[in-house]
């Protein structure tokens, strides 16, 4: 009996021991990388180790407030993390209501309540209870900062935040100087402040002070990634991504399980067009993530991103159902309509349209409108959201030449003109500039725009040989009972180019049909004989079963008639 106790007593104290060895900086740590409910098992631990720890509370609070935190989460599960909170920094100022940490996270919750004032009263009386903890100190600066980022307060609410931020950050150097977690603060501070190069400076001197600290690594890549400078010189961006990797690959060294380094790892391999490598850097982090939502949302927005479709269809449906986010619904109609899965697409993007408000919509979701709508056959609401695409980003022309694409597929060359002439006018493409000249003269028969868009393109290029070819034709047609003699001028220049270019074997039938036209003009209307039988000559050498042209010669050569070029 006595043995049995032993043993189960042994067994109690190893538990206590295992508890205990749990530290506040792993469960800091597991915030810092999302993994919070790992997080919460460890405030837990911590809890139990000894019960009458006030402080213990505090750091299951401070879960429970950061989780409050997180973006695209319902106004009820807010709550309910918030409520959390407030029970368990309640539980440790019963333990001890002097507790500074717990009055510290009492000013969490009225943060979240949205109350500045209270927010403030609260971690000044924490910060007179703890003034020399620095640990606290850094939280209630973090915490003016988590102000700062917040929708729920101006400008001017923020501004005094973040100064009150900057005084405990000064304060707290006074007693630790070379504490890792005040530079980290410092330069979330100065990167708020757009202060880019203080901010880079203080994350280097963090790691200096203490090169195992992921959080310092981690806050120094995210700045090396920020998007490119307009005046940046590319190969100094180029340098600073490349550092970025280092540091994150050097994170995953000294943690291989802190998941957000490699989340930042597949977007930076997105952003060198390393596809695969992206790929697997996000599969890596949602293997670690395990069956976090959150996870899994990233990992399906970066399917999107590296254009992997269908993967990312798949991926999406495993959570669409139960989703109220507007910008989930978004990715997954976009991913819908690239398979050409148009119905479902417009299923989602109706989702996506009852979840975003006004100033949610983006450019690219009157595109995807467009296309969905587009081939859906709902021309008018694809006309709708194309004129809204245009409005919004005028460089988004492109859609015009998918709408021309799809209409010119389907042989309404009416819809595919007017389409083309919009792009046409926007882009100055001369490929297509032909193209739409040729639309007119020979699909819609409106031989005067026909004229105008290929006069308009032998100007820039007078070299363009099918252009005379086209204008000739809108000029007969304009002109049927050869009155005017209009298509002269574009017969005789293209002659000129097919020579000049020695391209006579590639054009032989426009050489024909322009050395036929001539010889009737000089016949009709010059009444130039010589010049006459000199184009009906020519004519022939290219064509001889020609009998317009052979009775008309015969005729001239039976008057005496010799030929003039």
């Amino acid at each position: 009996m006595k043995k049995i106790i032993v043993i189960i007593l042994g067994l109690f104290i190893l538990n206590n021991i295992a508890y205990s060895q749990v530290s506040k900086e792993e469960i800091r740590r597991a915030v810092e990388a999302e993994e919070y409910s790992k997080a919460l098992s460890l405030a837990n631990q911590l809890i139990t180790a000894d019960t009458k720890v006030p402080e213990s509370y505090f750091w299951k609070g401070y879960v429970y407030y950061k989780l409050a935190l997180q973006q695209g989460i319902s106004e009820e599960l807010k709550a309910s993390y918030a409520k959390n909170a407030k029970e368990a920094f309640d539980t440790g100022l019963l333990k001890n209501k002097k507790s500074a940490y717990n009055i510290f996270g009492l000013g969490l919750c009225a943060l979240l309540a949205n109350n500045y004032e209270e927010a403030k009263s609260n971690f000044d009386k924490a910060y007179e209870a703890g003034s020399k903890i620095v640990e606290l100190i850094v939280l209630i600066a973090d915490a003016y900062q988590d102000i700062y980022e917040s929708s729920k307060f101006d400008a001017a609410t923020k501004k005094k935040a973040m100064d009150e931020a900057d005084t405990k950050l000064r304060q707290a150097l006074l007693l630790d100087e070379k504490n890792a977690r005040i530079h980290v603060a410092l330069g979330d501070l100065s990167y708020r402040n757009k202060v880019i190069e203080m901010a880079e400076n203080s994350y280097r001197k963090a790691i200096q002070y203490d090169p195992k600290l992921v959080a310092a690594r981690f806050a120094l890549a995210k700045l090396l990634l920020r998007p490119k400078f307009s005046n940046e010189d590319n190969a100094l961006y180029v340098k600073r991504l490349n550092e970025a990797k280092d540091q994150l690959l050097e994170i995953t060294k000294i943690d291989p399980q802190f998941a957000p380094a490699y989340n930042e790892l597949s977007q930076l391999y997105y952003k060198f067009d390393e596809y695969k490598v992206a790929e697997q850097f996000a599969e890596k982090y949602l293997n670690l993530m395990g069956n976090d939502r959150r996870a899994r949302v990233r990992y399906a927005q970066l399917l999107y991103l590296i254009k992997q479709y269908p993967k990312a269809v798949a991926e999406f449906e495993k959570f669409i159902a139960d989703t109220n986010n507007f910008i989930i619904s978004r990715l997954y109609a976009y991913c819908l309509a690239e398979i050409k899965e148009y119905e479902k697409a417009h299923v989602a993007m109706q989702q996506f349209y009852r979840l975003a408000k006004p100033e949610d919509i983006v450019y690219k979701d009157y595109k995807y409108s467009a296309i969905i709508a587009l081939n859906r056959g709902d021309s008018a609401t694809a006309d709708q959201n194309l004129e809204k695409l245009i409005k919004t980003n005028p460089e988004e022309h492109e859609l015009y030449k998918d709408f021309y694409n799809y209409y010119k597929a389907k042989s309404n060359w009416y819809a595919a003109a007017k389409y083309l002439e919009p792009y046409v006018r926007k882009t100055r493409s001369l490929g297509d500039k032909l193209n739409l000249g040729w639309i007119y003269i020979y699909k819609t028969k409106e031989y005067a725009k026909g004229e105008q868009v290929l006069n308009e393109l032998i100007a820039e290029r007078p070299d363009v040989i099918e252009a005379y070819s086209y204008l000739a034709l809108a000029a007969n047609k304009l002109d049927p009972e050869l009155k005017e003699g209009r298509a002269r001028m574009y017969y005789e220049r293209l002659l000129e180019q097919v020579i000049a270019q020695k391209k006579e074997d590639k054009y032989k039938k426009e050489m024909a049909a322009a050395y036929n036209y001539l010889a009737l003009y000089y016949y009709k209307i010059e009444k130039n004989d010589r010049k006459t039988l000199g184009y009906c000559l020519k004519s022939l050498a290219i064509d001889p079963e020609n009998e317009q042209m052979k009775r008309l010669a015969e005729g001239l050569k039976g008057q005496g008639i010799t030929p003039e070029d």
